[in-house]
């Protein structure tokens, strides 16, 4: 099964020429899709070029390195390890597409010829066929195929025209870059195809290839050995003993080769010699498989000089080389392209490709290390943000770049705490033509050291976003927001001659910065964030759509009657909604500076959706794949508006459109020059021509005539487009995008600034488990197909009250809490001198305490009270005291605490708690408690003791 193809990119019919740098002119592009690397060899790419045009006599190829360009990374393609080379670069890169230049093979050129690498995989071919079904080659490979489309294109050919450069979202795939990959990450090729012999040699092409070295490569790993030239790689003659002499470079490349192996085979080795000069493995079962190879005497070359048969243990799904690292390289490209793999699923496809089982926790550190490739270390890439800074600034000349770091103390090493960066085309292109009105949010980083990204959004000519500045900081309150501010006012300007309107959600920390640093500059709320906070206590669509029109009420006389049927409704919402000054939510209270009215922070809100696939990523990566969608968006807008040729702005018609239509129902009648009353059936306004106002006000936010101005601009014979503010014009928008973001070139070319690099930040972690979920809002559904009774007031059902129900009330028919009832009890306990009060049922009266038995008369002495009672003694003594016990259970309610005739006028402390069985007898009331001693019946036993009594309501109930 295929699970890696590329797309071949054929360049014929052209030469490569010196005018005055090293190109390839002329010819004609063809485009083969769906091939498989592991199928190609020389003589496969001959047959491919062939194909499409190319001679097979007299030809040369070449190829381009990933993202290289002609003049440097130019290769020739000569022999098979040539073809290994290239389609481990594009696998290593990642790439998915090969560029190959064919031309007649005269005087060679000055190009540089790279090491190659690998043993070459045997050739494929096959007949050709209309669309390339399969390509042609050698008689002996007719049951290989490659299966490819072509497609042929004009070089001259353009792309149709279309206005996707009014789009806010970049929707680009990512941009190569070699800031995305980690400086020592090479993923190492996959396995080659398995042959059916019985006895398969270690292929060389199993070990990793190095790279060339170009300028836009990252560094070589030193755990990757050199390429191997073409004559260390082959057999020393074509005998059956191949297998046991072929060659490897080094003894790095030998053990990576024996690791592939060993896995293809699923034989679970162990080292017997594990050193600089030889290498000896055998299988751990002891079945008699077994490789040595050592090194050539004078050269570094390792050849294989034993090899037995193939391994006859059981096979087994555990193997100790198949490791997370070796995972991670090998399953590059997958990872890449699916950033949130599921443990399970890498598990089965490892399963399914290598036969391998792995454990939880190895699946664990195989996407964990497959990350660190795709994105570079994490905390080793805070080390070269001066080095960043520095190549920004030199790069783009006028651009502001600010690192700040802590220290604990002067020899402790700097540690990274904010970042300010703004490039040079943001400013010009803010200050050219955008409006005063600034957007300030805040997003958190999701990678492992966290932190918070500011941002300041403007709008451009066209109602698009334009982002200004943005700072990583450590976390979002009042001493990052005035950083940033402070900055931002130094290197814009100052605000207050500006006069800068800002709108935020009010972030913590936000308010008391803006208050403290700019204490008259117009600072706007998102309406949306008040409802978020109005809507928790006073819920309701009604108060809802009352709020808004409050919101969106243009005149202050209109707010007034919004407020007051608020107040109608609610008097506490009404309360809440007046402590919030209204020229920090209401359009009625706007000044008209900034040109735009609006209640929303939709602006910030869209730059932070941009960004978002970038923040997972390490901070060097993010901020490389945000400047890299910035520059592609500044020219992106610049060459769509140069097609444009409309007076305003495409979104600013489409308003001034549909106002064109509303305006219908209205007539104009002239009071004066250039003054006129606008009427309807239901509503009149007065329009000013000259000041470009209108009593509705909507003209004065936002500069756009509204429908009322639109019927006196009509009567007057004009069109309403000579009367739309400047900012909307396109030359105001060419004028914000007239300066671009230049490129930059790769980490390699970075000039080192010699100061201490800075490590990576202290980790902020809030208290408690990190949440999986997202925190829903007051009024958002929990079961979207079932209605919450969420949020709604509980009321009891014994007492009628809210705030709980029937189960937790508290409180007993009189109304007294248990609080209650017992500081009652103390307050009459403390009346009676300390004595008790006689527990009765509730309603009855009091009765009279008993006496304790000190002072109960005396009973005559009866002989048979020591001794066991007769049985009609016994039983007429049961019944009596059944009797006087249900007398006194009517009486008295039963306790679990002492009962009232225990106390004396002397009350003892500490009294320990006493059940009716292990009372004394000298402490019995009456003779209705009192033991006859002897051995009791159960009969005796129950007849006894008093009658059980339940409690309802509050109210005890004996048993009848």
């Amino acid at each position: 099964m295929v699970d890696f193809t590329f797309d071949i990119e054929i360049h014929v019919g052209g030469c490569f020429v010196e005018d005055p740098t090293f190109k390839y002119v002329g010819g004609s592009v063809h485009t083969l899709t769906e091939i498989d690397p592991d199928k190609l060899s020389f003589f496969e790419i001959r047959d491919l070029c062939h194909l499409v045009g190319a001679p097979k006599e007299h030809s040369r190829y070449r190829y381009l390195l990933p993202q290289g360009n002609v003049e440097d990374d130019i290769r020739d393609i000569e022999t098979d390890v040539d073809v290994v080379n290239m389609t481990t670069l594009h696998r290593a890169w990642p790439a998915d597409k090969i560029i190959i230049y064919t031309d007649i093979d005269v005087e060679p050129l000055a190009v540089e010829h790279p090491d190659g690498g690998g043993v070459a995989d045997d050739g494929v071919g096959g007949d050709a066929g209309g669309d390339v079904g399969g390509i042609g080659g050698d008689a002996d490979d007719e049951d290989a195929e490659v299966g490819a489309r072509v497609e042929e294109q004009n070089l001259d050919d353009d792309d149709d025209d279309d206005d996707d450069w009014l789009y806010e979202g970049l929707e680009s795939d990512d941009f190569g870059d070699d800031i995305f990959a980690a400086p020592n990450s090479a993923p190492q090729d996959s396995a080659p195809k398995s042959s059916d012999a019985p006895n398969t040699a270690l292929n060389s092409s199993d070990a990793p290839n190095t790279a060339p070295e170009s300028s836009n490569a990252p560094h070589a790993d030193p755990e990757w050995a050199e390429p191997a030239l073409e004559d260390d790689l082959v057999s020393m003659d074509g005998s059956d003993d191949e297998q046991k002499e072929m060659k490897f470079p080094n003894a790095k490349v030998f053990r990576a080769a024996l690791r592939e192996y060993a896995i293809k085979k699923l034989i679970d080795i162990k080292f017997k010699l594990n050193e600089r000069t030889k290498i000896s493995v055998h299988c751990k079962n002891e079945c008699g498989w077994r490789c040595y190879a050592s090194q050539i005497s004078g050269e570094l070359t390792f050849q294989i000089k034993t090899l037995t048969a193939d391994c006859t243990c059981p096979k087994s799904f555990k193997n100790s080389q198949a490791t997370s690292a070796y995972v991670a390289n090998k399953f590059i490209e997958d990872f890449g392209k699916n950033p949130n793999w599921e443990v399970t699923g890498v598990h089965n496809h490892v399963m399914q490709n290598l036969s391998v089982d792995l454990s939880l926790n190895q699946v664990y550190r195989s996407k964990r290390k497959a990350k660190d490739l795709i994105n570079g270390d994490e905390q080793l890439q805070y080390g070269v943000l001066r080095d960043y800074a520095q190549m920004i600034n030199t790069v783009d000349k006028g651009s502001r770049v600010i690192l700040q770091t802590e220290m604990a103390d002067e020899t402790s090493q700097p540690k990274f705490k904010r970042m300010y960066v703004r490039f040079n085309a943001q400013k010009v292109g803010f200050l050219g033509g955008c409006r005063p009105f600034i957007g300030l949010d805040g997003c958190h980083i999701k990678h492992r050291f966290g932190g918070q990204i500011l941002s300041a959004t403007a709008l451009d000519a066209n109602d698009n976003i334009f982002p200004v500045a943005m700072a990583v900081v450590e976390q979002e309150n009042k001493e990052s927001w005035t950083w940033f501010l402070e900055i931002f006012a130094d290197d814009i300007g100052r605000l207050e001659e500006l006069q800068l309107v800002f709108i935020s959600d009010r972030q913590k920390g936000l308010i008391p910065a803006i208050e403290t640093l700019f204490p008259t500059v117009e600072h706007r709320y998102y309406v949306k964030h008040i409802y978020n906070n109005f809507k928790v206590d006073h819920k309701g669509l009604e108060l809802k759509d009352a709020l808004w029109r409050c919101a969106a009420a243009t005149k202050v006389r209109e707010f007034e009657r919004c407020m007051q049927y608020i107040k109608d409704l609610d008097e506490k919402a009404h309360e809440y909604l007046a402590n919030i000054a209204p020229e920090k939510w209401s359009r009625s209270h706007f000044t008209p500076r900034a040109l735009t009215d609006y209640l929303v922070n939709n602006l910030s809100e869209s730059f932070n959706s941009v960004i978002l696939k970038s923040r997972d990523k390490p901070i060097l990566a993010m901020l490389e794949w945000i400047r890299v969608r910035l520059m592609t968006r500044l020219y992106t807008k610049r060459e769509g508006i140069q097609r444009y040729a409309g007076k305003l702005c495409p979104s600013i018609q489409a308003k001034l459109e549909k106002l064109k239509v509303e305006s219908k129902p209205f007539s104009a009648t002239p009071a004066g020059s250039f003054l006129y009353e606008v009427a309807s059936q239901y509503e009149r306004h007065v329009v000013d021509l000259v000041k470009k106002t209108c009593s509705c006000r909507y003209w004065d936010l936002n500069g756009i005539p509204c429908k009322h101005a639109i019927t006196a601009i009509y009567t007057n014979l004009e069109t309403p487009e000579t009367y739309t503010h400047p900012c909307y014009h396109k030359e105001a928008y060419m004028e914000i995008y007239k300066e671009l973001l230049p490129p930059m070139p790769g980490q390699l070319e970075w000039a080192e600034t010699g100061q201490p690099a800075p490590v990576a930040p202290h980790i902020y972690k809030p208290p408690g488990r990190p949440p999986k979920q997202r925190k829903k809002a007051a009024d958002e559904p929990r079961n979207p197909y079932k209605a919450s009774r969420m949020n709604r007031p509980v009321r009891c059902g014994k007492c009628k009250k809210e705030g709980h129900n029937s189960r937790g009330c508290k409180a007993s028919i009189t109304g007294e809490t248990p609080w209650q009832r017992r500081q009652r009890l103390e307050r009459e306990k403390a009346a009676r001198g300390g004595v008790p009060a006689p527990r009765t049922r509730s309603g009855s009266a009091p009765q009279d305490a008993p006496q304790p038995p000190s002072q109960q008369p005396a009973q005559p002495y009866n002989m048979r009270s020591a001794t066991q009672p007769s049985s009609s003694q016994q039983g007429n003594q049961a019944s009596q005291q059944g009797n006087q016990a249900s007398q006194q259970g009517n009486q008295a309610r039963p306790s679990h605490t002492r009962a009232g005739w225990f106390s004396s006028s002397q009350p003892k402390l500490h009294t320990p708690r006493e059940t009716w069985d292990t009372l004394p007898s000298s402490s019995q009331p009456s003779p209705a408690y009192r033991s006859t001693g002897g051995v009791r019946s159960r009969g005796q036993l129950a007849a006894q003791r008093p009658p059980k009594m339940t409690l309802v309501g509050g109210k005890s109930k004996g048993k009848k």
